[in-house]
């Protein structure tokens, strides 16, 4: 699957990208966990429709 996925670092959205992701797990809070295609986790909450990667890059 494909979806627009928000990219938040340091608390702030950085930009908003579609990416490919397949589904690890699914939670009864109304969250899934999804993989894009390097391996990052991908945060979907139901109740507001939207995909977070959260970026911890200390580069």
């Amino acid at each position: 699957m494909v979806a627009d996925v928000k990219i938040i670092e340091g608390g702030q959205l950085i930009k908003t990208e579609k990416m490919k992701l397949k589904p690890v797990k699914e939670f009864s809070n109304n969250t899934v966990i999804y993989e894009n295609e390097e391996g990052h986790a991908v945060i979907y909450f139901k109740k507001k429709d939207e995909y977070i990667l959260v970026s911890i890059d200390m580069a």
